[in-house]
């Protein structure tokens, strides 16, 4: 779970009598705002298939994109290993296929800035151009990786850096005026900006502007998950550059106002494949959810599915489901896979991460201080009601409305197959605070897992292994055969802390029984492995 760093007075009382659009004018659409659009004929719907029909299939995208960043893989690896590459491998990597090539991937963990800063550090030490981490053995691990999933504040690194331009991460966190880097601006209040917050009434005023229009371009809900992933995007996508940024909507891009998840096709470092594929995670508040949750009453059930957010598409590869849309078109409206009314640019970026890190549900129902008092966040709810409440009666706000694109899909199997909306929230809200669902997706054929986990379930603000004992509880729930969790592997927290498994490198699924349908056929292991780094 995310550590509680969002439970902090942002001075922000004053905001509840904040009188921004005292009427939505639908002419005066800022770029934030869902865009309609021709529908394309036919159905949209791509079906994954499953391990048990062995029909599963990834986007035809993502096996090209993977596929050609193997080509910039197999020297990487090359290079990453030196002298020690016989040791690990008895053969020549250099005369490998790309098929042939061990597929690493490397996982962020949630928990906010924490975590959005503990992975770029460790992805820093992972960076070949990083000469001194070169020279310890670490640098290049990320240029030899082929995924990379994220949530919550690994959602923030992971799409910051790919947005960037796959910056170095000093220049990613710092900024860099020489390579036109803005850095993140973390000096600054994320809710708060400016000395003693003195950019804040108009900071809020544009925040508020952009959800009018996305209110009045058609039903489309507002809730605090779109102010706070706006908030995000000001920090860490391209367009705020000095502090008094804050108070503008001039400037490029508006903050990322109009910013696409999916244009990450656009950027050179996707065409060029010069990252891991990016994958995050989100989870969903069903009303139809069963089971009991895992670790606390108030976590989401482990049955809930999870899903993934890619450049290409939106959807899940769990049985259940097992279908995708393209990202382009979230937030239209589908029946059974065909579409009836289409809009583009709802897959705003901020709003993407805000989503993967809208934790406030358990702030809700908990009565979270930060939820209700006037030091915390009830004066931007109470004026998010003022302002929309009458368009959308009866609307959560700890959580990201979005139309259900599976609406009537997999009826009477898929759990929110009679839902028009999704109520989605962060990807931790079922505990798995590291992302490693995704990359067990069996076709994706991933042998090995570097995790990065600043989960601080103890009292010294370590891991605890709950996360993992989550992710092997959900692939217990899943349909045989769906995915396999390393083994052996502790069986509870205590366990795992006494073992002293928090407080090192450790790997995971080294010593477990072999499975050759899982086995890669030059691999260093039978099955996944999973690197704890703690920093």
């Amino acid at each position: 779970m995310p550590p509680p760093t969002k439970r902090s007075s942002f001075g922000i009382a004053a905001f509840a009598a904040l009188n921004v659009l005292a009427g939505v004018d639908a002419q005066n659409v800022t770029t934030y705002a869902p865009i309609s659009v021709t529908c394309p004929s036919g159905s949209f719907l791509r079906h994954a298939g499953t391990p048990q029909s062995n029909d599963q299939a990834l986007h035809p995208d993502e096996a090209t994109y993977v596929n050609s960043r193997k080509q910039l893989v197999q020297s990487a690896l090359v290079n990453w290993l030196g002298d020690k590459a016989s040791t690990v491998y008895g053969g020549n990597l250099a005369s490998l296929s790309a098929d042939q090539l061990p597929n690493l991937a490397i996982s962020l963990s949630g928990g906010n800035f924490r975590a959005a800063l503990f992975n770029a550090a460790a992805l820093h030490a992972f960076d070949s151009r990083n000469s001194t981490s070169v020279s310890k053995g670490l640098g290049g691990l990320l240029q030899a990786s082929t995924y990379m999933s994220a949530l919550s504040g690994g959602s923030y690194t992971l799409t910051s850096l790919m947005f960037n331009e796959f910056p170095t991460l000093p220049d990613l966190v710092f900024g860099n005026n020489a390579t036109g880097v803005s850095g993140w601006q973390l000096e600054q209040s994320l809710l708060s900006p400016g000395p003693s917050g003195a950019y804040s009434q108009a900071f809020f005023g544009h925040l508020y502007e952009d959800l009018g229009a996305k209110r009045a371009a058609g039903n489309f809900p507002v809730t605090f998950c779109d102010l706070w992933g706006r908030a995000l995007a000001y920090h860490f996508f391209p367009g705020t550059s000095t502090p008094d940024a804050f108070t503008l909507n001039t400037t490029a891009g508006n903050h990322a106002a109009g910013l696409a998840y999916s244009s990450a096709v656009n950027l050179n470092t996707w065409k060029n494949h010069t990252m891991p594929f990016p994958i995050f995670i989100a989870n969903v508040n069903s009303p139809n959810g069963k089971g009991t949750p895992f670790g606390s009453p108030n976590n989401l059930p482990l049955s809930n599915v999870v899903y993934e957010i890619t450049p290409l598409e939106f959807g899940s590869y769990e049985p259940e489901l097992a279908s995708f849309i393209p990202m382009q078109y979230l937030g239209s409206t589908l029946q059974a896979g065909t579409p009836t009314s289409c809009v583009n640019s709802f897959d705003n970026v901020g709003l993407m991460i805000g989503t993967s890190s809208c934790d406030f549900h358990i702030f809700n129902i908990t009565n979270d201080p930060a939820w209700v008092s006037p030091q915390g966040f009830a004066p931007l709810l109470s004026q998010i009601t003022t302002l929309f409440g009458a368009y959308q009666p009866g609307q959560a706000l700890d959580v990201a409305s979005v139309p259900n694109p599976f609406l009537g899909v997999n009826v009477g199997v898929y759990q929110d197959a009679n839902e028009t909306a999704l109520s989605l929230l962060d990807g931790s809200m079922d505990v798995e605070n590291d992302p490693i669902l995704p990359l067990l997706v069996k076709k994706r054929g991933v042998d090995v897992i570097v995790v990065l986990d600043s989960s601080g379930e103890t009292s010294e603000l370590k891991p605890d292994g709950l996360s993992l004992l989550a992710t092997r509880e959900k692939a217990a729930l899943l349909p045989p055969g769906t995915i396999n969790f390393p083994t052996p592997f502790p069986n509870t927290t205590a366990q795992f802390v006494s073992l002293g498994l928090n407080a090192r490198p450790v790997f995971f699924g080294c010593d477990g029984a072999p499975n050759a349908n899982d086995a890669f056929p030059y691999a260093l292991s039978h099955n996944h492995a999973k690197i704890w780094f703690s920093f």
